[in-house]
């Protein structure tokens, strides 16, 4: 484990222990229930006993724990754990906010027109945004680190190939993002939450929520496989059954090819990225193949076949030149 890592889980372990450290010491002073949500309006929300929100508290830092160390044992889950830091960063934020305004007593509406806690929101907002970009700018390498050049195809005259590859979102991902959505429906259902966001019993919420729900599902679908096909004319590389979004790359556009290994957390998850290491098409941690472009940005695609991809646009852009 390197330096680099330690200090980025030192930045994501720290919210949550303090948060647990603050529970303990300020327990008799924590209301029973207590709020457990907050509003940028400084309504406090919700209610659960102490000993719960302590209790689940413990449960996300011995889970981060656990993914921590299990990076000591493999490179493999770094995008994984890195995802679950930030997910565990914000309700260790999140979580340490709504300890320190509990032990302060504030629990009664705002009047009209007073904003209390919006400084404070406001703050914990800005502390997850830097401790995030901390840990994955920390955690990050290169976006695409190049292996051993691809040599060009040797085609006969007047002989023609095409060369396609397919990759696919990884299916960890998909059960991740599930049981993201499932558990967020089964907390909607509970009596205590559902009372006291006052949707319970309101139709109009929960036909909002199916939409939004499809609409997401529907935008991983299109996102979930990206198609690559090159030919004598260049190279087309498309996203989703639909084929769209889709990009075109002429032959005389294309200066060279080469095979690299993509790391999703380089360039902050999947899908499209654009940064100044140029526009990523993300699929999966693996090889890809980096498309030198004239007066563009280069392309990063995964692939399956970097190689053997690589090569054959070499042979195309060869050709055209």
């Amino acid at each position: 484990m390197s330096i680099r890592r330690w200090v980025a889980f030192a930045l994501v372990l720290l919210p949550m222990s303090m948060s647990i450290g603050l529970s303990l010491a300020l327990g008799p002073r924590l209301p029973s229930p207590m709020s457990t949500t907050v509003g940028f309006d400084g309504h406090l929300g919700g209610l659960a006993l102490p000993s719960v929100f302590l209790l689940f508290a413990c449960i996300n830092l011995l889970a981060l724990t656990a993914f921590f160390f299990g990076a000591l044992l493999s490179q493999a889950p770094r995008t994984a754990l890195a995802m679950y830091a930030a997910v565990a960063l914000f309700f260790a934020v999140f979580s340490l906010g709504i300890v320190i305004l509990n032990a302060v007593g504030v629990g009664s509406p705002p009047a009209p027109g007073e904003e209390r806690l919006g400084i404070v929101v406001l703050f914990a907002s800005i502390l997850l945004a830097v401790l995030g970009a901390l840990a994955v700018a920390i955690l990050a390498g290169e976006g695409a680190e190049d292996t051993a050049p691809a040599r060009s195809l040797s085609l006969d005259p007047g002989e023609s190939a095409v060369w396609c590859d397919s990759v696919t979102l990884p299916a960890g991902l998909w059960i991740a993002i599930s049981i993201v959505q499932i558990a967020y429906v089964c907390y909607l259902l509970v009596p205590p939450a559902a009372g006291a966001m006052g949707r319970a019993a309101a139709p109009d919420h929960w036909v909002g929520l199916g939409i939004l729900l499809l609409a997401m599902n529907a935008m991983l679908v299109q996102l979930s496989r990206l198609t690559i096909m090159a030919t004598h004319r260049g190279v087309r590389i498309a996203l989703g059954p639909w084929r769209w979004p889709r990009w075109t790359l002429p032959a005389e556009s294309i200066r060279s090819a080469r095979p690299c290994v993509v790391t999703p957390l380089a360039w902050a998850g999947w899908g499209v990225r654009l940064g100044p290491r140029g526009l990523g098409l993300i699929m999966r941690r693996g090889p890809g193949i980096r498309i030198s472009r004239d007066h563009r940005l280069p392309l990063v695609v995964s692939s399956t076949d970097a190689t053997r991809g690589a090569a054959f646009i070499n042979a195309v852009a060869s050709d055209a030149g």
